[in-house]
């Protein structure tokens, strides 16, 4: 329904003033026919006695009277109207609907809850749907509730901080915990970005990445968990160690050449032995076993020299891995004490997201020893197999 402002020539133009009528399907249908076929009559027939809270309303039309309510909206409708169905003009801005119901159906506000707050009252009128169905509880499922802010005096500050400093001087201990939410989040995008791929990183590389993600909070309250100075004596002990083993590999194989050339000597000392009976015979066979001695010589010493060759690449290899060994042995112990050392660390703590952090490192850790473990159960393999 519209209330039409009449305004003068030289006024600025007013929307008018509208609402929504929804009544019930039997006089709904009757009011539509007749607006529809465009009868004269209608306001006589049709007549909107509003109350004085502008809230309550009743509704005559022909033999109905309806009680009414009126509601707010949940959002603005924009009304328009045209003459030929081609051009429409805005009219006014509908925030307001007219609900009538037959019988005693509408109940005052009073009845339903008397004890209602003055503050509330408008609350009330607030209609939680739209006017087509998809939009029910819309007012609740698209429209946020406006947050208000609570402001605390002073004194009640002051007062609450009193009480705090109260309390931790009576306490028998007191415990704090310090997170940085930044450095939490750069902890995060570290683990994003994946951890450091290939075996060509050394022992000091690795535990410098682990320093760089690791959370300086975290470095403040409990230190470094191995000392930098105790694994450098022991890398300086690994080469050592190492270096032992190649010399004692070189020596082996230098030791195995001795004992063949021996092998020969004692071949060429059996096979020249001379014989008393007969020495033309002695000199005739003298000459021949020279001869042959010299062939055989040659021939030793070809297949010596490629087999020599043969077994110092191989030899060579298995000194390698060895090395390799040793180095995966001292990388996979230092991996265990680094664990050892943050599950001891994780039980005293109670702060969850420190606490998660730290449980992150270890199944990284863990992580990391397990492949280091299987890259040594393959080479003690390789060696077993040569």
């Amino acid at each position: 329904m519209s209330e039409d402002k009449k305004t003068g020539g030289d006024e600025p133009f007013e929307l008018e003033s509208q609402f929504i009528l929804r009544l019930p399907p039997t006089p709904a249908a009757a009011l539509r026919a007749a607006v529809r076929s465009g009868v004269m009559n209608l306001e006589d027939r049709l007549a909107i006695q509003i109350d004085n809270d502008m809230r309550h309303a009743t509704v005559q039309f022909d033999k109905w009277t309806l009680p009414a309510k009126i509601y707010d909206l949940p959002t603005i409708i924009e009304s328009c109207k045209t003459l030929d169905r081609k051009i429409f003009y805005k009219t006014s801005d509908i925030c307001q609907i007219m609900i009538a119901q037959e019988g005693d159906a509408v109940v005052t506000d009073e009845e339903v809850s008397p004890k209602k707050k003055e503050k509330d009252k408008d609350k009330r009128y607030m209609l939680p749907h739209g006017i087509t169905a998809p939009l029910k509880n819309v007012r609740k499922r698209r429209f946020r509730k406006t947050l208000k802010k609570k402001y605390v005096d002073l004194p009640d500050v002051e007062k609450e901080v009193k009480r705090l400093l109260r309390t931790d001087t009576e306490a028998l201990h007191v415990r704090y915990e310090i997170v940085n939410a930044e450095d939490e989040k750069a902890d995060a995008k570290n683990n994003e970005h994946g951890e450091f791929e290939g075996e060509s990183f050394s022992l000091e590389e690795r535990e410098l990445s682990n320093s760089q993600a690791a959370d300086v909070a975290e470095y403040d309250i409990f230190g470094e968990v191995l000392s930098s100075s105790e694994e450098s004596v022991d890398d300086e002990d690994v080469n050592v160690v190492d270096a032992g083993q190649a010399a004692r590999k070189l020596e082996s194989i230098i030791e195995e050449q001795e004992k063949n050339d021996e092998e020969i000597d004692l071949a060429k000392s059996m096979q020249l032995s001379p014989s008393q009976e007969n020495p033309y015979e002695q000199e005739y066979e003298h000459e021949s076993d020279s001869m042959a001695v010299s062939h055989l010589e040659s021939a030793t010493a070809g297949e010596n020299l490629g087999q020599l060759l043969k077994e110092q690449k191989t030899e060579e290899e298995k000194v390698a891995l060895v090395e390799k060994l040793g180095e995966l042995e001292h990388i996979i112990s230092s991996l265990q004490a680094k664990r050892r050392a943050q599950e001891l660390e994780i039980i005293n703590i109670e702060n969850q997201a420190l606490k998660q952090r730290f449980q992150n490192s270890i199944e990284r850790l863990k992580q990391d020893e397990m492949e280091r473990q299987m890259e040594y159960n393959e080479i003690m393999s390789m060696l077993q197999e040569g």
